[in-house]
């Protein structure tokens, strides 16, 4: 499995009552980073998982590509 830095972007919502139109729209999607190894990657998506144990894992997030910035490979220089 390769260990991964992931940079993507998020979706975004503030949905605490009654906004600015003009105020939404300035709105602009997080960029998040994940770190993990890579469980599965595909056209459509990657899936990683920040801790592998054995054959069960833990932190696991499944981002579509379409929200992908960069993928980084990791591990020792």
């Amino acid at each position: 499995m390769k260990l991964v830095l992931v940079e993507w972007l998020d979706a975004v919502t503030d949905d605490a009552g009654w906004k600015k139109i003009e105020d939404v729209a300035k709105t602009r999607p997080p960029v998040c980073k994940s770190v993990g190894w890579i469980l599965k990657d595909t056209k459509t998506h990657i899936t990683i998982a920040a801790t592998i144990h054995g054959a069960d894992c833990d932190g696991d997030v499944t981002i579509p590509r379409g929200m992908i910035r960069k993928v980084t490979e990791l591990g020792p220089k």
